[in-house]
């Protein structure tokens, strides 16, 4: 607690000291803006929904330099995106190693060592897509004249023209309030998710190793998320699989991470059929190159949904204590299902009212316990008939 108030403290006479001394310039001059930094220190998923805003940056600055600076992590989700230069990796990691093992040297070190790259490449313009302290912080002191983008957990009068809000925002309207604040009016698009050769003949390995034959209806399906609060039951997932295999005879896939193999073992178990497992045999693009194979895709809340849901293939979203209205994509190839509880999340909010998954307060986590297999059930039966109604007609 004590460290607590200091550190508020400490934050708040940077801020006054700022806001009396700082001369910054109010206005953007496109022809300046030969070099520009995003930097989008987030998870995958918030990673992924800023490429839209990539796009609309590479449309109206078309000679600059463009870079983007993501943490390890996320590298994958821009390192083959067409409309930039540059990727800047931050380690996080190896930060957060130096902090949490008493390293500060190490940890002061490699902050430092990235700042001064910063102020090498001498960039025009910095959008922080981030909002905190440590990004804003980062972008000031690099020295670059014109710094827009996020400060609702940060410095506000560090930035030439900060944003406040950004929690409890949709993806949408955050892109939105940024270019504005850059002088650009348009809509924002989807998100974008560009996949390498080398993933894509991956995945025709795979497809042709597990004699995936051409007309087989092949469905992806993702059990886990990133917090076990977003995770619909693996018994009824795999009630689900079998009821899709029993009337489409369709062959499953299964995606996760290496630390999901416990989990998704356990759903082989009950299914009593061979699954494809390409959990924790694949990269990144990889897997977005065989979630491009599905013809459907049946996911909790993640990164697996949003990529699918960018590569425009067909998906049900299962949620809970998040909001959808935030991150998915609605229409016909995209079905959202979900338990709609007291608690759930409003219309403005991004989490439930018991911010279940967060803090844990929410042991029940009746948002996703009372969902039935039945219920998702009729969504799957509902794509998958458009689908096959819809080859049909193409190949009459």
């Amino acid at each position: 607690m004590i460290k607590l108030n200091v550190y508020k403290t400490f934050k708040k006479l940077i801020t006054f000291f700022l806001r009396c001394f700082l001369r910054k310039n109010p206005y953007l001059k496109q022809g300046d803006t030969k070099k520009v930094l995003i930097i989008a220190l987030d998870y995958l998923g918030d990673t992924l929904f800023i490429t839209p805003l990539l796009y609309s940056l590479r449309k109206h600055f078309s000679s600059s330099h463009i870079a983007v600076c993501v943490k390890t992590l996320s590298e994958e989700i821009v390192r083959t995106n067409p409309y930039i230069n540059e990727v800047i990796i931050f380690d996080h990691d190896r930060i957060l190693q130096g902090r949490n093992t008493g390293i500060y040297k190490l940890y002061l070190k490699e902050k430092l060592n990235f700042l001064r790259l910063l102020r090498i490449k001498k960039f025009d313009l910095i959008i922080d897509c981030t909002g905190f302290v440590s990004t804003n912080l980062f972008a000031f002191l690099s020295g670059t004249r014109w710094i827009t983008g996020f400060a609702h957990e940060g410095i506000p009068s560090l930035l030439n023209q900060p944003i406040l809000e950004k929690e409890h925002t949709p993806y949408k309207d955050r892109i939105s309030k940024i270019l504005n604040n850059l002088g650009i009016s348009e809509k924002v698009t989807s998100p974008e998710y560009f996949i390498p050769e080398k993933a894509k003949d991956f995945a025709n390995q795979f497809i042709k190793k597990n004699k995936v034959m051409a007309n087989t209806l092949l469905v992806g399906i993702h059990p886990t998320a990133g917090w076990e609060a977003k995770q619909w039951q693996k018994e009824k997932f795999a009630q689900l699989i079998i009821l899709t295999r029993e009337a489409y005879n369709a062959r499953i896939i299964i995606f996760g991470s290496s630390n999901d193999i416990k989990t998704i073992k356990s759903i082989e178990s009950m299914v009593n059929t061979e699954l494809l497992i390409a959990a924790g045999k694949t990269t990144l693009h990889e897997t977005a190159a065989l979630i491009e194979k599905c013809k459907l895709i049946i996911s909790n809340d993640s990164i697996v949904l949003h990529i699918a849901e960018a590569l425009d293939v067909p998906t049900i979203g299962i949620y809970g204590p998040t909001n959808p209205d935030f991150s998915a994509i609605k229409d016909e190839k995209h079905c959202i299902v979900r338990k709609e509880l007291e608690c759930s999340p409003r219309k403005n909010s991004e989490y439930c009212l018991k911010n279940a998954g967060i803090n844990r307060a929410c042991n029940l986590l009746e948002c996703m316990h009372l969902l039935t297999v039945e219920e998702v059930w009729s969504a799957t039966t509902k794509q998958l008939d458009r689908l096959i109604n819809l080859k049909q007609v193409r190949e009459s």
